[in-house]
């Protein structure tokens, strides 16, 4: 029977672990965190066989359409649709039956933990990505943090934020950072054999633009209309979409960079690899990044990177190395950045070359898998193969 019609079973008879994931998005949207979670069921897909394991995925705002037909014939993880909150959380009952662990990819999805954790031999586990563990959270979700038997953050800025908000004991956190997807390493491969910069220095934003995010992009146009006079050759490029967009708009029109700035939505991989390929250097001086996938997409171009000094960014960007941090909102030190990397070409492939062999040695999919593998030997109490 189809994943579309049901739930579908574990497969196999001969797996020893069972796990259950609620995930809130894995395949219609190309955000972090459908990412994140795409790689964590391709993951657990790859290490299946060597440890035995069965997963089943449930994902709440996925339609049956969103699943790619590759996935539905996966061996050791069966994920389908969760059709809305509700239907989602009774899947996500069923699921538990049985298994060993329930893993939710969202700490809004975990307050379903705390109802479930009577059918599970081992208490559940939340994946941590950023703002949304920030702070100190809603009781809701700090009672969900806090039963948890495990937390897999993206960044130890996550971890300590975890820590501090919810009063978790930092023996329950574990780091999991993102990765590259191995298609965007196989692109990236191809692309920067052929690729050609283009004549003058561009830099690239890439981003959501929503209203209430503080990626500051409005402050890199403000600190871009600061350095023009000086770079007259200079252009920025904005690849993305959101509410924002016409506010940045018309933001662009009042500064006098209509000529400088270029819009840009809907790319495919293969563009967007092609904008990193081509673009100077890399700007997203945010706020909020708990960790920043971008910045590994640009770093594995070997692009310098212009970042903010908050959230996880400064454990992906090392100032002084692959890039430069300012403080976030600093519209002179990231116009001063911005001026630096532009007329330092010798700087940006420095920054960049370093960059790269960062993403090289701690980021790729093979990293991620590893970290997994071992995160889950560790929570599982499954020894590790010599």
């Amino acid at each position: 029977m189809s994943v579309t019609a049901r739930i579908p079973g574990y497969r196999g008879k001969t797996a020893r672990r069972r796990i259950a994931l609620v995930l809130s998005m894995v395949f219609r949207e190309r955000g972090g965190i459908p990412r994140f979670n795409q790689m964590l069921c391709r993951g657990l897909e790859q290490m299946g066989s060597g440890l035995g394991l069965q997963a089943k995925v449930i994902s709440m705002l996925d339609r049956p359409a969103d699943i790619p037909p590759e996935v539905r014939t996966w061996r050791h993880v069966a994920c389908a649709p969760g059709h809305g909150k509700a239907r989602t959380a009774l899947a996500a009952a069923r699921a538990a039956v049985g298994s060993e662990a329930l893993l939710f990819g969202h700490v809004g999805l975990a307050s379903l933990g705390a109802a479930l954790s009577f059918v599970l031999p081992k208490k559940y586990g939340v994946i941590a990505h950023g703002r949304e563990v920030w702070g100190e959270p809603s009781w809701d979700r700090r009672a969900a943090l806090r039963r948890a038997a495990r937390i897999f953050a993206v960044s130890r800025f996550t971890a300590k934020r975890v820590q501090e908000g919810a009063g978790v004991p930092p023996d329950r956190i574990r780091i999991l950072p993102n990765t590259l997807a191995p298609e965007f390493e196989h692109l990236a491969r191809k692309i920067r054999a052929s690729a050609v910069p283009n004549g003058g220095p561009e830099m690239l934003t890439v981003s959501r633009l929503g209203c209430q995010e503080r990626k500051g992009v409005d402050t890199t146009l403000l600190a871009l209309a600061r350095v023009a006079p000086d770079a007259p050759d200079l252009r920025y490029r904005i690849v993305g979409s959101g509410p924002d967009k016409p506010r940045l708009e018309n933001l662009v029109r009042e500064l006098g960079l209509a000529r400088r700035v270029v819009f840009e939505e809907g790319v495919g991989d293969d563009v967007l690899a092609r904008r990193y390929a081509e673009c100077s250097f890399f700007v997203l001086p945010s706020g909020q990044e708990g960790f920043g996938i971008v910045y590994l997409e640009a770093m594995y171009f070997a692009k310098a990177c212009i970042a903010a000094r908050a959230g996880g960014a400064p454990e992906v960007v090392i100032d002084g190395e692959t890039g430069l941090l300012v403080p976030y909102g600093d519209v002179d030190r990231l116009a001063a950045a911005i001026r630096r990397l532009a007329s330092e070409r010798d700087l940006r492939a420095r920054y960049g070359q370093a960059g790269r062999d960062r993403v090289e040695k701690l980021f790729l999919f093979e990293h991620f898998v590893a970290r997994l593998e071992g995160h889950l030997r560790e929570w599982l109490g499954m020894e590790r193969q010599a």
